[in-house]
């Protein structure tokens, strides 16, 4: 039973993950993996790194983590403007797509701010940089493609109350 309680709080997470990516990229992006891969180590390794922590009845870590050419075009279509390399703005795009996502599914669950609490996102760019995402070392995993590069969401949830 307390896996599907689980299976209940990690699908918007990635159900949003999923819908604003498409709709920024809607005829370049692709499934890689069907289903939900569980992360053997509890560290991610791509060159650009988004982290929102998560606080209140559960508590853990959302990472987003892509290529950097593919975070160059998805700051380069939402801004609407050329952007030859990953400075400030582009910065700024990346982590608001993961704030989108993290705070559309937060709505969806009905969690209120007394109820759960999320940090702005933390952005990482060094591929150098192993990103944790795991205190518990259990993290479920899906990855986008597209013609530039993979896009992966990672998520590590535990019930605290």
């Amino acid at each position: 039973m307390k896996n599907k309680v689980q299976a209940k709080y990690f699908s918007p997470f990635f159900k949003y993950f999923y819908k604003r990516v498409r709709e920024i990229l809607p005829q370049d992006v692709q499934s890689v993996v069907d289903d939900f891969v569980i992360r053997d180590e509890p560290f991610t390794q791509c060159d650009i790194n988004v982290v929102i922590s998560i606080s209140g009845v559960f508590a853990g870590r959302s990472v987003m983590g892509m290529d950097t050419r593919v975070a160059l075009e998805l700051a380069e279509i939402v801004s609407g403007q050329p952007i030859d390399s990953f400075e400030k703005d582009a910065q700024s795009v990346i982590s608001e797509l993961m704030n989108i996502i993290v705070g559309n599914a937060v709505s969806e669950l009905g969690l209120t701010i007394d109820q759960i609490k999320f940090t702005p996102p933390t952005l990482f760019y060094s591929r150098a940089v192993k990103t944790r995402v795991s205190e518990s070392g259990f993290t479920l995993m899906r990855q986008m493609k597209t013609g530039w590069g993979k896009i992966e969401f990672n998520l590590s949830l535990e019930r605290t109350v």
